[in-house]
């Protein structure tokens, strides 16, 4: 600890960018992303507007999936027809085709031969089944997934946001997966759900062309943060700053953290080397380490120890690495825009969020003595760089805020610079490692 101007301020800077920022609490998150999807014909609401913040029906949750899969009008002129019908016989009349074209179309099988379970609330098991289904994923005996299971499954595919399990499952949910879902590859086949309603005319091209850009651009992005989580070996260099001002205090503080991280982890063998320095400005702390055929070395200033290490402990020692060098992964619903320019080594992709709420109860992890009450974020940048074959190489993050908090009585705020950068600078085979003599390290 540091004390500047009677104030302690701790350095937590083992935190990557998740944990200091955090999107919007939910109560309605996803009214952007709903007035996208009206924009090109996949959602309206109710009479009384989005109503993002109530759970669905179940015959809420019928509508909301026809529209996104764009056949409302399909439906209607089927049921019209009669070549649609649906066996059910509490579905409201309005209703009718909504539900007669997900049972004719193997979307929806009601709670029992007669009932739909229309005025029922829709839960997160039954929209993630709807959609799944939408997506060509299968429920049937030795399907890809069971009713019970259909939220993990979402998970798995990237559709559903475990931090939604424990919620209420809103008509905010309800859009938010539909979003995801547009963006998700057919179980299938080579396309989005998005192009394949594109190319079935469910969709205008000419109206959803930005989405579709946006939508390419995001599954790029997730190739490149992909390929750095399927490498089992990789060398990385990881950079974090925060700076704190006050004009009030008359102080400032830099806390800095750097990691240079290498872990290669193979059927032959499993090694590390983590280099870890964090400063507050005057004060500078480095501890390092190393595993080497199943010992582990420990460097803390002049203190060298090794330890044997059981396979449990690697696992640990992998996870951490892991956890410390983690690129951000953020949600298709989450991202206002993406932007995607050439560089002299691949492409950089520019991510705008929709909305950024720091993460209050780890900003005032970084001070002891003051009441954190309003933090305001004023800019943000996001870039993601990757190779020319798509591969994940740069990280760069900054973020401009203002804290404003109590002090013994006293109000006083904070101008608040965050960054933070990291570079993958090898993976699989190239990467090495150089130990240095361990000659003198005592075993513990």
């Amino acid at each position: 600890m540091k004390k500047i101007g009677g104030i302690f301020l701790m350095a937590v800077l083992v935190a990557l960018i998740s944990s200091m920022l955090s999107t919007a609490a939910f109560a309605s998150q996803y009214d952007s992303v709903a007035q996208e999807l009206k924009t090109i014909g996949l959602f309206q609401g109710t009479d009384t507007g989005f109503d993002l913040d109530r759970a669905p029906t179940r015959t809420e949750a019928a509508v909301i999936l026809v529209r996104l899969l764009g056949a409302e009008s399909k439906a209607k002129a089927q049921y019209a027809a009669g070549t649609i019908s649906h066996p059910f016989t509490d579905v409201p009349q309005w209703a009718n085709p909504y539900i007669a074209w997900l049972y004719s179309n193997g979307l929806t099988k009601g709670l029992s031969d007669t009932s739909y379970g229309a005025t029922g609330q829709c839960s997160a098991k039954m929209f993630c089944t709807f959609v799944l289904r939408a997506l060509g994923y299968s429920d049937a005996a030795d399907g890809d997934f069971t009713f019970d299971n259909s939220v993990d499954y979402a998970e798995y595919i990237g559709i559903f946001a475990s931090v939604w399990e424990d919620d209420v499952f809103l008509r905010d949910h309800a859009v938010a997966v539909s979003y995801e879902a547009l963006g998700t590859y057919m179980s299938e086949g080579d396309k989005t759900l998005l192009e394949k309603l594109i190319s079935d005319g469910s969709v205008s091209r000419e109206n959803a062309a930005a989405l579709l850009l946006k939508v390419q651009y995001y599954n790029e992005y997730l190739y490149g943060y992909s390929s750095w989580y399927n490498e089992p070996s990789v060398s990385m260099t990881v950079n974090e700053k925060k700076t704190f001002s006050s004009t009030e205090l008359k102080t400032s503080i830099q806390l800095e953290r750097k990691l240079i991280s290498k872990y290669i982890n193979n059927s032959d063998y499993t090694a590390i080397e983590s280099i870890r320095t964090t400063s507050d400005g005057d004060n500078v702390y480095s501890v390092s380490y190393w595993l080497k055929n199943g010992v582990v070395y420990y460097k803390e200033g002049s203190m060298k120890v090794k330890a044997n290490v059981d396979d449990s402990d690697i696992e640990e020692m992998l996870y951490e690495e892991y956890y410390l060098t983690e690129p951000p992964l953020y949600a298709m619903g989450e991202i206002k825009s993406i932007t995607c320019t050439p560089t002299a080594y691949g492409k950089e992709y520019n991510i705008t969020l929709s909305s950024i709420e720091p993460n209050l109860d780890s900003i005032q992890s970084d001070f002891e003595g003051l009441t954190v009450t309003d933090v305001t974020v004023n800019s943000s940048s996001i870039k993601i760089g990757v190779n020319t074959l798509g591969e994940l190489k740069t990280v760069d993050i900054s973020v401009n805020y203002t804290l404003t908090g109590t002090y013994e009585g006293q109000v006083v705020h904070f101008n608040c610079v965050y960054t933070y950068n990291s570079t993958v600078n090898a993976t699989g085979d190239a990467v090495s490692i150089i130990y240095p003599d361990f000659s003198d390290y005592i075993m513990q």
